[in-house]
């Protein structure tokens, strides 16, 4: 399946960063199944991608309305942002979604 490229605002939620996914997974990667990502009862898709060109492993999921994503904390380290910073994305269906860590909520990043 196709890697999806955009470009989004990187947030700072509750506990971690994130960023809004501009698309429906379920619409563009029609093969992808969605899993339980490890957090409440939500269900998402296991993706891989890079973020300013730094690989990362993640899930977006439906919340409050919107597709979201969240991003590693190492990885933003990596790629110097953070949030309020306009980030590169390139993410698609990760092709052994049973091996991506489940979701676990982070601390708060400060910068």
């Amino acid at each position: 399946m196709p890697a999806k490229r955009f470009t989004a605002e990187v947030y700072q939620g509750h506990s971690d960063c994130g960023v809004l996914v501009p698309f429906d997974p379920a619409a563009v990667w029609v093969d992808a199944v969605p899993r339980r990502i490890g957090y409440g009862k939500h269900e998402g898709y296991a993706v891989q991608g890079t973020v300013q060109g730094q690989a990362f492993e993640s899930w977006i999921w439906f919340y409050f309305h919107e597709w979201r994503m969240v991003l590693p904390e190492d990885v933003l380290d990596a790629a110097g942002i953070g949030p309020g910073d306009r980030a590169l994305i390139r993410a698609s269906p990760h092709p052994a979604p049973a091996r991506v860590p489940p979701y676990r909520p982070g601390r708060k990043r400060t910068r």
